[in-house]
């Protein structure tokens, strides 16, 4: 199995996202997404088109907090503002820090399995690009990640289940996990999810193909 970061052809930079801001404004944008109502989805919305630039995902993973107001939108925020929040994580995942500071850091985690479990279909693909995109960091990072409750059942189930952008991420998710052996003795336990991996790995999208 090739590791690769999940997600990855979806990633571009636009005119909205393009180049690095200030960071007093992400600050703010932050702040803003802990709050309620249409502000809180709009600077959802922006931040995940400005992590598009790298130095801006530097940015917000410079500290703890800035992460964890992200996390809180994942587990109790509007569709909108958990697609775009979950969207955030995939691009902060591959940031060193960024990653370093989300898999240690079980309060993310635990959103990023709500938004797993609990989201619509894009909530759910983004969720599993992020933890894909964790996944492909570090044999650490893949030991954190398969020790938190519902990751593991969430993935498969949506493997299994999901419409197909959803499949390919959480396909590219288990691929970098199974690099892990304790997570490839799990998914020897479940056969209809091996079954749906290996298929997947043999007859799924050019996508899946490449991921796997």
């Amino acid at each position: 199995a090739l590791m690769q970061a999940a997600g990855g052809s979806e990633a571009h930079v636009d005119d909205k996202g393009k180049g690095t801001i200030p960071q007093h404004i992400i600050t703010l944008l932050v702040q803003v997404c802990g709050t309620r109502g249409a502000p809180h989805d709009q600077a959802a919305e922006k931040l995940r088109d400005l992590m598009h630039d790298r130095q801006n995902a530097k940015l917000v993973a410079q500290e703890d907090w800035p992460l964890e107001a992200l996390a809180r939108p994942l587990m109790d925020g509007t569709d909108r503002s958990r697609v775009a929040c979950a969207a955030c994580f995939r691009h902060i995942a591959l940031d060193a820090r960024g990653s370093e500071r989300i898999v240690q850091s079980p309060l993310i985690l635990t959103a990023l399995v709500t938004a797993l479990r609990d989201g619509d279909d894009q909530t759910r693909q983004k969720a599993a690009a992020a933890l894909g995109n964790l996944a492909w960091r570090s044999e650490a990072s893949r030991e954190i990640i398969i020790s938190t409750s519902g990751v593991m059942d969430g993935l498969q189930l949506l493997l299994r289940f999901g419409p197909p952008p959803g499949r390919e991420s959480a396909l590219a998710a288990l691929s970098n996990l199974t690099l892990n052996q304790r997570c490839t003795l799990q998914l020897a336990g479940a056969p209809e999810a091996l079954s749906e991996l290996v298929g997947e790995m043999l007859t799924g999208s050019a996508k899946g193909q490449v991921l796997s």
